[in-house]
Formats: C-alpha cells, structure tokens, sequence
C-alpha cells in the first residue's frame, strides 16, 4: 500500500524527482490517548482500544474500511520498497515497537515507548 508523501498529501505520484533530492514519506502517527476525541471515530473506533493506550495510525494513501491501519500496542515489521521509473528498486525493513503508554516528554515517547528502526 502506498504512503503519504510528507508535507504533499495531495498526491499520490511525483512526476519529476532530481537525481540527490531528498524526498520523505510519512509512516505513521500516533495520538495521545487525551486528545483522541479531536480526531473522532472516523481515526479511531472507540471499541477497540482502551481509553488510557496509545494507538499507532498507518498514514497509508487509501485507508481500509475496516481501519486495520490502527494498531495497538506491539511489534510491527513493515517491508518497504522505494521505487522509480529511472532506478532500481530498493528494499528495506522497519521495525516498529510501541508500548502502549503515553508521555508527554518527547524524549522518552520517542525513545523509550514508541521506537522505530531500519534494518
């Protein structure tokens, strides 16, 4: 499934891309559990998590029906490849690992309950 392009939700396919330009996309996000009625049951069903956890949200290009791009507290292994018309593909792998609790220090968020690596 395709991702979000960083700071160009609008679009789904860049036409032209320079040669050592960098270029992001968006993985995923997470919400604090607090501030989870901003984003209304349309982001996260109520039902499925507890009030008090941390969810994590694919920011994938077209979103399921059935909102299996919210995912609680786990590992996560994601396979990813990077492709153009003008190269060859690229494969790697992220790791995702979320506690489940919140933070408000970004430090210990980031680095202690919601980790992400390339393998």
């Amino acid at each position: 499934m395709n991702l979000v392009w960083s700071n160009r939700a609008d679009i789904s396919y860049l036409p032209i891309l320079s040669p050592d330009s960098d270029r992001y996309c968006d993985i995923a996000h997470i919400i604090e559990p607090s501030r989870r009625a901003i984003f209304g049951d349309q982001e996260i069903p109520r039902s499925h998590f507890a009030p008090d956890e941390v969810v994590l949200s694919f920011d994938l290009r077209v979103k399921p029906l059935t909102r299996s791009y919210i995912v609680g507290p786990g590992n996560y292994s994601l396979e990813i490849e990077v492709s153009a018309e003008n190269a060859e593909p690229l494969e790697k792998k992220i790791t995702i690992e979320v506690d489940g609790a919140w933070s408000d220090s970004e430090i210990r968020m980031l680095g202690d309950l919601a980790k992400m690596r390339i393998e």
